[in-house]
């Protein structure tokens, strides 16, 4: 029974954890998108204060031009891919997330509904499994399900 308190203390503890790394990358997201969006207005600006040719417009940024728009494109761009790796990144944790929920609430499962695997006796009779292992074997068998579930979350 003690096994089912921790293992439900466990998957409470590591769901805090993944949820408060969620919200960090989401700050980090949200200040990600601010940025952009400030380096997105400074470059329309210097646009306006420059009054980039048609030409010089279509060409996009290139080494030779050191423009401030030019110079803002490239780093509009550089913190687009900053943006797009986090959200990759929050998206990996928040699926070992559910992986690993997933695991935890199956072992749970297993170990409330107390359901022991079929066995047979020497002579391959059907028995019970607590008749061929005794009541310690029994709990053995549910408290190695936790186990390996346990183990299993510690592994990623």
């Amino acid at each position: 029974m003690n096994s089912n308190l921790d293992l439900e203390k466990q998957v409470a503890v590591d769901e805090e954890w993944l949820a408060n790394r969620v919200l960090e990358l989401q700050k980090q997201v949200a200040e990600q998108q601010r940025e952009i969006a400030s380096l997105t207005n400074n470059r329309d600006e210097c646009a306006a204060v420059f009054k980039m040719d048609r030409d010089h417009e279509l060409t996009g940024p290139h080494a030779e031009c050191g423009c401030p728009s030019c110079n803002l494109r490239g780093e509009i761009e550089h913190q687009k891919s900053n943006y797009q790796e986090l959200e990759r990144d929050a998206k990996k944790m928040l699926a070992e997330r559910d992986s690993t929920i997933q695991r935890l609430q199956e072992a749970l499962e297993k170990i409330a509904d107390w359901k022991l695997p079929d066995v047979t006796d020497r002579e391959g009779n059907p028995s019970s499994y607590e008749v061929e292992w005794g009541s310690n074997g029994a709990r053995h068998y549910f408290r190695q399900i936790a186990r390996e579930a346990l183990a299993a979350k510690e592994g990623e």
